[in-house]
């Protein structure tokens, strides 16, 4: 019973934290098309590719095992926002 409960509680969070990168994707995305970079999906799967890509790089660098991909994720979400070119 207990492992039903802990499955359903990490796809909640798993689930959250993807509804709050996409989330974090798209005002990005939004901000890059403001910048010139014109098309709205294109520039979205650019920052999807940029951050997944870096969630490697930060699971690599710190040897994060596969069931700490989320902190990974988050790690490279803050990482890609700090970086001056996605900013406004």
């Amino acid at each position: 019973m207990e492992s039903l409960v802990m499955t359903d509680l990490s796809m909640v969070t798993y689930l959250r934290i993807k509804e709050y990168l996409l989330i974090f994707i798209r005002l990005y995305a939004r901000r890059a098309v403001r910048s010139g970079i014109h098309d709205l999906k294109a520039s979205e799967a650019t920052l999807m590719t940029v951050v997944s890509s870096q969630a490697v790089d930060v699971r690599r660098k710190r040897k994060l095992t596969a069931k700490n991909k989320n902190n990974a994720r988050k790690i490279a979400v803050s990482q890609v926002a700090a970086n001056p070119l996605f900013s406004i």
